[in-house]
């Protein structure tokens, strides 16, 4: 566990999944045409991909069974680099308009407030999750009844969490970080004319000079 799902190099394929999108959209200026069989195309592989990824091993685990050391090394390897895909395909067609009603979905104005919660709540779930597994002073017989009980909570929990985190860290520190940034595009300069007077040049970034005694 350790080994495989705490390293971040274990991760680097989705990063590298997320920078190449990034990349992409950025260099279309967020518009990419495309074809309508490129769509349907895109669309069709990219759910293919993602439901693969989820219930690809449904067969074999459903019945209690075990993968192989190489099967199970495949998945570990391309599972997560082929659900970024996936989601790399979402992002890319919703952003250039071939989203239809998956980005009317996604657009819906309810999810903005989650939306500022999912990096601290990202951070966060893992620690709620361990704490749930090793503060129990018994053991459970797992049931779908029992995950989805465990799935609300933890998620319930995790998202309190991480609205206490984001108000108290994440969110004064990205507005610190902005009033920098501001302050930062602001260089002041001392310049003295031809009478001597000395003069201060204010340069704002995206405005002209303006100067005054």
């Amino acid at each position: 566990m350790a080994d495989l799902y705490q390293k971040p190099w274990c991760r680097i394929g989705a990063y590298i999944v997320g920078m190449i999108t990034g990349y992409i959209v950025h260099e279309n200026n967020n518009k990419i045409h495309m074809s309508k069989w490129v769509v349907f195309f895109g669309w069709l592989t990219a759910t293919g991909a993602c439901c693969g990824v989820v219930y690809g091993l449904y067969p074999t685990l459903s019945t209690g069974g075990a993968l192989n050391t190489d099967l199970a090394a495949f998945y570990n390897a391309v599972s997560r680099p082929v659900w970024c895909v996936g989601m790399a395909w979402v992002t890319i067609a919703c952003v250039s308009g071939y989203g239809g009603p998956v980005n009317t979905l996604l657009s819906w104005k309810g999810f903005i407030p989650l939306s500022r919660l999912t990096y601290s709540s990202y951070l966060l779930h893992p620690l709620v999750i361990s704490w749930f597994l090793t503060t129990g002073e018994s053991r459970f017989h797992r049931s779908i009844q029992l995950m989805i009980m465990v799935f609300l909570a933890t998620l319930v929990v995790t998202n309190l969490l991480a609205y206490a985190v984001a108000m108290t860290i994440e969110l004064p520190t990205a507005e610190l970080m902005k009033m920098l940034q501001e302050e930062g595009e602001q260089v002041q300069i001392q310049l003295p004319d031809k009478a001597g007077t000395l003069f201060t040049r204010v340069h704002v970034k995206g405005e002209k000079d303006d100067a005054f005694e």
